[in-house]
């Protein structure tokens, strides 16, 4: 018998898809006679990240620093992710994901997102978790977005995000970016249902060549749960673009 919460899930989707298909249908239809759009290009980047801490949706997954990879491959609308963690106190890879997103314009102010996540992590034992998840972002005065996120298999959940941001151009090759995030955690990697954090962080993309670039960073987790606690980290993230 399919539970509420399935039924929930698949019209979520569904909303995503006939959005979808207006916005391919709609105003961006062209008229007879005009030339066709070039075929979309791949595109690949790969991220080497050094982090004082884990942390991920208010939860601390590491006493110390990691590395983690992060390969991303785009083409159009549909995305890519291969992610690997390495935890440094116990010279382990400790976790290996691979993401699927879709995102598409709805309209010039709305953009909506769904993906797939596949979870591998080490907790002790290998463990595997699954992740569907639906979102919007909107293109106005702070960016604000919004998330609904599934976890099933070998546990079940739901977490919600909102977050905002804002990007300062320093020069041709400093950009400065501020964020803020509030998190309500279900069941999500614990076992308390509440606001569980709000996180707080900067960076300052550096670019040193055309292809390559330096993004220094700084974010403080603040624990809205009793299971929780506040968590400062840093580190950096060197990206290169093929």
């Amino acid at each position: 018998m399919i539970t509420r919460k399935v039924q929930i899930i698949v019209a979520l989707f569904s909303i995503l898809f006939v959005l979808t298909a207006l916005s391919i249908v709609g105003p961006c239809s062209k008229a007879n006679g005009e030339n066709a759009k070039t075929e979309t290009p791949i595109t690949a980047s790969w991220d080497n990240t050094y982090s004082s801490k884990y942390v991920f949706w208010g939860i601390q997954f590491s006493n110390k620093d990691v590395y983690q990879s992060l390969i991303t491959i785009n083409k159009g609308h549909s995305t890519l992710f291969v992610f690997s963690n390495r935890d440094f106190e116990t010279s382990t890879w400790n976790e290996h994901d691979v993401f699927f997103d879709y995102t598409t314009p709805i309209n010039k102010m709305v953009n909506m997102s769904a993906g797939y996540n596949y979870y591998n992590c080490r907790l002790g034992d290998w463990e595997s978790y699954n992740e569907i998840y639906i979102g919007a972002s909107f293109n106005t005065f702070l960016s604000p977005a919004i998330s609904y996120h599934n976890i099933f298999g070998f546990e079940n959940g739901n977490y919600f995000e909102a977050s905002v941001s804002k990007s300062f151009q320093i020069n041709d090759k400093i950009t400065l970016l501020s964020s803020g995030k509030l998190g309500y955690n279900d069941k999500a990697f614990r076992t308390a249902t509440d606001f569980s954090h709000t996180e707080w962080g900067i960076s300052a993309p550096i670019t040193y060549l055309p292809h390559f670039i330096i993004s220094p960073f700084a974010k403080y987790s603040f624990a809205l749960a009793d299971d929780l606690k506040n968590v400062f980290y840093g580190g950096a993230t060197a990206s290169y673009k093929f």
